[in-house]
């Protein structure tokens, strides 16, 4: 599948990055994914819905900032 280029006129300059930015995503399949040195934790400067990759031990996880609720950490396996 591929999205063809279109000018977003008359839209909020955010929402034009976000479709510019999927687009690109579906059109290259580019995908940027934070990568921590270490496990993030409640100190890490953090906003509702970030998400990255950190090795913690021996494993590889997936955290998720949800706000109030902190962070959540789901591990990530080979299959």
């Amino acid at each position: 599948m591929r999205l063809d280029d279109y000018s977003w006129k008359g839209l909020p300059p955010d929402l034009v990055e976000w479709l510019d930015s999927c687009t690109k995503v579906i059109n290259l399949g580019l995908y940027a994914q934070q990568i921590y040195a270490t496990p993030p934790t409640s100190a890490s400067v953090s906003e509702a819905g970030n998400f990255g990759l950190a090795k913690d031990g021996a494993g590889w996880y997936l955290f998720a900032y949800t706000g109030d609720d902190g962070w959540y950490k789901v591990e990530m396996t080979a299959i």
